[in-house]
């Protein structure tokens, strides 16, 4: 199993926060769904904190892990073609 680390960026507006809520968008869950698609697989992503109702986050960093071998760069570039434009991820490590 292979553990990423990836730095993310987001306009907070369109959601109810990072963390996952039944019922409501959350950052979290538009990640996972991005990074499940060019993973192949579910995708649950570990957040050292969490952000409120529309407040943007600017550097938040989160780790993940999978089984599928993908070059880094190849892994950003891939999820953010599959996020909306208010959210990115900038770096892999």
């Amino acid at each position: 199993m292979r553990r990423v680390a990836l730095q993310i960026e987001y306009l907070g507006a369109a959601y109810h926060g990072w963390q996952k809520q039944v019922g409501v968008p959350s950052a979290q869950e538009t990640v996972e769904t991005g990074l499940s698609k060019i993973l192949c697989h579910p995708v649950a992503l570990v957040c050292a904190g969490r952000t409120d109702t529309g407040v943007h986050a600017k550097s938040q960093v989160v780790h993940l892990e999978t089984h599928t071998s993908r070059a880094l760069g190849a892994l950003v570039s891939g999820a953010n073609a599959f996020l909306p434009e208010d959210i990115r991820i900038l770096d892999a490590k």
